[in-house]
């Protein structure tokens, strides 16, 4: 039986990894609304680095080190606030526009 956090941290990797969920949801064409800083929020809501010291001794440690980096890339992003993400948001507030 999966744990209602199991199910949390399936939902995190699904939505990470729908691209049509993102489109969706950052250029507001569906109900959802989220934000690439949101998502990367996400991680820390739902204490993925804890969730993975509980799992050390069920997950294979290469799934582990899979996750591991994953977080790493995501501290690794420009958040929406910075030089960067400014670019980001005038990309998302044009393509709404066209849309």
């Amino acid at each position: 039986m999966i744990k209602n956090w199991d199910k949390r941290i399936i939902e995190l990797f699904h939505r990470f990894s729908e691209r049509e969920f993102q489109r969706d949801s950052w250029f507001g064409l569906n109900n959802e609304v989220s934000s690439p800083d949101e998502m990367c929020n996400w991680l820390d809501d739902l204490d993925l680095e804890g969730w993975i010291k509980q799992k050390s001794t069920t997950l294979d440690s290469i799934v582990i080190s899979l996750i591991e980096d994953f977080i790493l890339d995501i501290e690794k992003l420009p958040k929406t606030n910075g030089p960067l993400g400014r670019i980001f948001i005038a990309v998302v507030d044009e393509f709404a526009i066209k849309s």
